[in-house]
């Protein structure tokens, strides 16, 4: 089993020319239902607000993933996503359910639970207000950095990396702002990266890099990939499911190259749909068409 964890549910609304979808959603929501749909068990922890756990837990159970839930007061935000022509988005957030003390520790005790028997664990997404900065840097502590994928920004990606993750997914904005600085090339790029590794021991970085693909490194090889898609319908998703077929070729024992080219043929794959997940396998066969090339 694969354990992630939602600490910011969200309702999303998107809204296009020609349809409108909303849908029960949340980086760890997302990630867990990619990992459903390409054959892995995977069940999905959040802070969720007492008035939308109903629409929660149909939609997972819809999707055959089992939920666990730390109530909180209040109904979960709603993101208003406006999509062009081009799948450029265009974001109005609602406002986040503040958490507290107490109900960060009763989510760390169903945490620890949960945790003892997950194969992996996936802490993705922002923090909710009220939380502290180092709660995700808790809960790797208590699960075993060997075994935590950790898919943040700001402060819970600075404190999360200092408890040893296997891997972080920071896209090229959170990895510029997690580094403080902004760089030129691949080069620069995977340099900073093989830095982090060594400081922090951390066995991977994906960094997605939006149009420009994604790199790799384990701290002694790197590669880029890069897949073109011209049918680009919503972005929101890419990376979450990136996590997901990534974490596949792990558990299979793959080297680096083919985590690469799993990773951005599943986002070239969300891409094309509304959903923000990974519907099918289908990622699998593109992924042998993906060009990768060495960084040295």
């Amino acid at each position: 089993m694969i354990l992630t964890v939602c600490a910011n549910v969200c309702i999303d609304e998107y809204v296009r020319t020609d349809n409108t979808l909303i849908l029960p959603a949340g980086k760890g929501v997302n990630v867990a239902i990619s990992l459903k749909n390409i054959g892995l068990d995977a069940q999905c922890l959040m802070f969720m607000p007492e008035q939308s756990k109903d629409i929660f837990e149909a939609y997972l159970n819809e999707h055959n993933v089992k939920g666990h839930y730390q109530l909180t007061k209040g109904k979960a935000r709603i993101n208003k996503k406006v999509i062009d022509a081009y799948g450029n988005i265009t974001e109005y957030s609602g406002s986040y359910v503040p958490v507290n003390k107490h109900l960060e520790s009763k989510f760390i005790e169903k945490f620890e639970a949960l945790a003892k028997d997950a194969r992996f664990v996936v802490i993705s997404g922002s923090l909710p207000a009220g939380a502290s900065q180092d709660f995700y840097k808790k809960l790797i502590n208590i699960a075993g950095g060997d075994k935590c994928v950790l898919d943040a920004s700001r402060e819970a990606l600075k404190e999360g990396i200092t408890a040893r993750p296997l891997m972080i997914k920071p896209n090229i904005f959170e990895f510029n702002a997690l580094t403080g600085r902004h760089y030129q090339n691949e080069q620069e790029l995977v340099k900073e990266c093989k830095n982090l590794i060594n400081q922090y021991g951390v066995k991977y970085i994906l960094l997605s890099m939006g149009g420009e693909g994604a790199l790799i490194t384990d701290g002694k090889k790197a590669y880029s990939a890069h897949m073109h898609n011209d049918n680009i319908v919503n972005t929101t998703g890419a990376g979450d499911s990136m996590v997901a077929a990534s974490l596949k070729c792990i558990l299979k024992g793959q080297d680096i190259q083919d985590i690469l080219k799993c990773a951005v043929a599943a986002a070239n794959h969300k891409i094309g749909h509304l959903e923000p997940y990974i519907k099918d396998t289908q990622y699998q066969d593109d992924s042998k068409t993906v060009l990768i090339k060495e960084i040295t």
